[in-house]
C-alpha cells in the first residue's frame, strides 16, 4: 500500500512538474504539496523511511526526484 501510494505521489507530481513553468501559482502550490508530503515520507523520523527511499529512488530518471532525494 506504500509503495503504491508513493508511485501514485510521484506520477501526480510529475505531471504537474511539466507545467511549473506555466507560472500559474496553483501549479506550483499542487508540485511543492506534493514534494513535501514524499520528503517527508524519506525523512529520519518516519518508520519506514529507508522503504520509501528506494521507491522513489526507482523515478530517480526524473530531474525533481534526484533533486529530492540530494535534499532529503
Amino acid at each position: 500500500m506504500l509503495a503504491a501510494n508513493i508511485k501514485a505521489k510521484i506520477k501526480e507530481a510529475d505531471a504537474l512538474f511539466e507545467q511549473c513553468d506555466t507560472g500559474k501559482p496553483t501549479i506550483d502550490n499542487a508540485f511543492n504539496g506534493l514534494v513535501r508530503v514524499l520528503h517527508s515520507a524519506i525523512s529520519e523520523a518516519e518508520e519506514l523511511s529507508v522503504f520509501a527511499r528506494k521507491i522513489i529512488a526507482g523515478s530517480r530518471h526524473k530531474v525533481w526526484v534526484e533533486a529530492l532525494l540530494r535534499t532529503a
